[in-house]
């Protein structure tokens, strides 16, 4: 497995999948798979055709498979709250919440605590929030999903959009959410802030999005793209309507439209 920094000459040169903006600069993997914290130097991976999933070391050929995950159809999205606990949905339009067991004397395993029912097609994307206790979902058939991460329940159903949900990302004030090449973004609550598109090239759409906030102090925060046409470039900032926000984009587009509030 590959890990990613944009430090160096080498990137994605594929959809991008998880994106983490680290003191040590930017890390990405590329689609199906997802950065595990809190050192984020584990990664999980899915989207095999038995419907299992695996966990591995970045750099090593050394794979933990888990089966659980295949009882609940095809993965095809993930995100980790916490180094204990895993968040999966994909094909069965139900977002499951699991337990992730790691041992020195034996394999990894994942238990199921608790089934999130409120979609209709296959979940496409999750994003988690601790310091909010918040979770987002969102599917193919646009809609998007806040829940209670500590009660396991739905709070908010934000309006449907146009396409189908392909990232979501929290920060200590927004929620941004991706669908085709239109970036919106919410607060915790739910109420629109912003929507725009992103520089992308001609049929391209984006595949992740994350904030950077290294520095606590800086209230010039950002947030990074990637699409699926892989990170191979890093274009000028494209302001952001909403106050102390700025989005980079990286892949291969060229510079768009910023994004106006809603």
């Amino acid at each position: 497995l590959k890990l990613f920094s944009f430090s160096s000459v080498e990137a994605p040169q594929g959809p991008v999948g998880h994106i983490v903006c680290t003191e040590r600069g930017i890390l990405a993997v590329e689609k199906k798979s997802l950065l595990l914290p809190p050192l984020w130097n584990t990664t999980f991976c899915w989207g095999f055709s038995d419907f299992t999933c695996c966990l591995a070391d970045s750099g090593s050929d050394k794979v933990a498979v888990l089966e659980a995950p295949a009882d609940w159809g095809n993965c095809l999205c993930a995100v980790s709250p916490t180094p204990s606990s895993l968040i999966t949905s994909g094909s069965s339009a139900v977002v499951c919440v699991w337990d992730l067991c790691r041992s020195p004397k034996g394999p990894p395993a994942l238990l199921l605590k608790q089934p999130l029912y409120g979609h209709t097609q296959p979940v496409t994307c999750l994003a988690a929030s601790t310091a909010f206790g918040l979770l987002v979902s969102g599917s193919a058939d646009g809609s998007c999903l806040f829940w209670d991460l500590n009660r396991l329940r739905c709070l908010t159903r934000l309006p449907v959009q146009e396409a189908g949900l392909s990232a979501v990302a929290i920060n200590d004030s927004t929620v941004a959410s991706c669908a085709g090449e239109t970036l919106s973004l919410w607060t915790v609550n739910g109420q629109p802030l912003a929507k725009g598109r992103a520089p992308l090239r001609p049929g391209g759409s984006l595949s992740c999005c994350c904030f950077f906030e290294v520095k606590d102090w800086d209230v010039q925060g950002l947030l990074v793209t990637g699409d699926t046409d892989g990170c191979k470039a890093h274009p000028p900032g494209m302001p952001c309507s909403v106050p102390g926000a700025e989005m980079v984009h990286l892949g291969g587009g060229t510079a768009g439209a910023a994004p106006q509030k809603a």
